[in-house]
Order: structure tokens, then sequence, then C-alpha cells
């Protein structure tokens, strides 16, 4: 191969190995997960959760828990949380984890928007944003506890 054409062939394959370097980290930044440092496995003594009646799409109920594997159940399903972008929706509810080690984080619980998912956003504890689980997840842990179903929020898509 002649080197001018050795040199063209390498800033080529530099190129794109950079543009795939920055897709794959774009694409991450876009699917950041919930810092784990807010609710490391284990870490969680009880649970509050409070969820505000919603005519016809979802009843009050409040409740603590310390049973650890329900708790733990709660708490594993907000570890799956991925970030989305910041909204205006209003909250239904809120968890409030109480650690072992005195601290406390909590999450307001937002309908959302796509069904498959529920949101929530950080109000005390851990690094703010909006989040959203798996809805099923969620629901089987929360229902656990004695929570009726969710709210099933907005069925548009964002």
């Amino acid at each position: 191969m002649k080197p001018r054409r050795r040199v063209v062939v390498s800033v080529v394959a530099s190129l794109a190995a950079a543009a795939l370097l920055l897709a794959v980290g774009l694409f991450q930044g876009g699917a950041t997960r919930l810092p784990t440092a807010s609710l490391p496995s284990g870490s969680v003594a009880s649970v509050d959760v409070a969820l505000d009646a919603i005519y016809e799409r979802q009843s009050a109920f409040a409740a603590t828990s310390a049973d650890a594997p329900k708790v733990e159940a709660v708490a594993a399903a907000v570890r799956r949380a991925m970030r989305v972008e910041e909204h205006k929706c209003a909250t239904s509810g809120r968890l409030t984890f109480h650690k072992k080690d005195g601290w406390t984080v909590a999450f307001d619980l937002l309908a959302g928007h796509v069904g498959r998912y529920y949101e929530f956003r950080v109000s005390a504890g851990a690094e703010p944003g909006t989040y959203r689980v798996d809805r099923q997840p969620l629901q089987q842990a929360l229902s656990a506890l004695g929570a009726g179903p969710l709210d099933p929020g907005s069925p548009s898509s964002k």
C-alpha cells in the first residue's frame, strides 16, 4: 500500500472509531441509572409509602414497612431506574426509604406517560433528577405492601 493511501485509511479508521465512541457515550449519557450510592443493596431499614387518591385512577394508601424482603423488593425496583428528561407532571405519591445509617432518601411518584413505565422525581437524599422504572416490578412490590393499582398515567407518549 502506498504511504499516502495508508495515511488516508488510517485517518478514516480513526474518525470512524471516534464517531463510534461518541455515539456510545451519547447513548449511555441518555440512559443514566440512578446512582447506586442512593440505595445500596442491604442498606434500607424501612420504607414509607404514601399514595394520593386520584379520582378513579388510584386509591389513597399509606403504610410503613420494615419487612426486609418487602422493603428490598421496593428498593430493587427503584434501583433499576433510568434517568429521563425533566418535565412538569403532578406527583401521585411518595416513597421514603429510611436507610440503616440514618439517612433518608425520598422519591415523588409520577404516573408516567408510557404504559410500561412509572416515573419518580428525587425529592431528598439522592442526586436530583427524574427517573423511570418498569411499572410491573414496582407495582408488584407495592402490592405486596397492600397498595392498590398505581395511577396508569397518560396514554400519550413522550
